[in-house]
């Protein structure tokens, strides 16, 4: 979701940045990223181009991977924690990218809370960075009733200790093409966007097209939902359904 958020947010001619803060990197390798990480590049001294950017419509994207994957980044987080001076080189690096991009999306592992290793020292970084602009989080569930009670849950607990941004949107994806199963996560969205005030809150259809890695760097098209969803994003606090 957060992937194909940022392709059409660049394609409507924004310069986009996406920030993947995944261990295992996954939304910066659908965008063809091989190269090193961040938090790598900080840890080691090492140079390297630890993002990649592409042209998109009217605009550009650029994805960012954060961390390496698991078994360096145990060594390069513990060097950035006991060093000041390359946690201060891990802030001017991703101080280069964030200073050319408008718009920044950023993309979480699951269930991640500020604090945990995998987000900390990103997060810390950007609110020195970009602390006066506004942030918005999106949630996401599929449809079942578990996952939605699962995610309100997850939502409760981080706003009730988060300092900066506030709740923007809540998407139920991967709905299966089916009348009833529609207007059943059509009506449980409702429900939890009238209990929670979320402003933007959207049933997203499963679509194969997006789930298909391996041509991803050249999909153009996308649900309708997903378009408008990219839309009501940017002009948040505004109220938007969405199904």
């Amino acid at each position: 979701m957060a992937v194909s958020i940022a392709k059409l947010l660049a394609r409507n001619g924004d310069t986009v940045l996406l920030v993947d803060r995944d261990i295992i990197g996954w939304s910066s390798r659908l965008l063809g990223h091989e190269g090193p990480s961040l938090l790598h590049c900080a840890a080691s001294g090492e140079e390297g181009q630890f993002w990649v950017t592409r042209e998109e419509g009217k605009g550009r994207l650029t994805a960012v991977r954060i961390n390496p994957d698991p078994p360096l980044f145990v060594k390069d987080f513990k060097v950035i924690k006991e060093d000041p001076s390359r946690f201060n080189r891990y802030v001017k690096l991703y101080e280069a990218l964030l200073r050319n991009h408008e718009i920044v999306v950023v993309d979480n592992p699951p269930n991640v809370f500020q604090g945990d290793e995998a987000v900390d020292l990103e997060h810390r970084a950007f609110t020195n960075l970009r602390r006066d602009e506004r942030w918005y989080r999106v949630y996401v569930s599929d449809p079942s009733e578990r996952g939605i009670s699962a995610v309100l849950q997850y939502m409760e607990v981080l706003e009730s200790f988060t300092e900066t941004g506030r709740p923007g949107a809540l998407v139920v994806n991967m709905v299966p093409p089916l009348p009833e199963e529609a207007a059943r996560a059509s009506s449980s969205l409702r429900r939890v966007c009238a209990e929670k005030s979320l402003p933007v809150c959207a049933v997203v259809p499963f679509d194969e097209r997006l789930y298909t890695y391996g041509s991803y760097m050249e999909l153009n098209e996308f649900p309708e939902q997903v378009i408008a969803l990219s839309k009501a994003l940017v002009r948040l606090p505004e109220k938007a359904l969405i199904e």
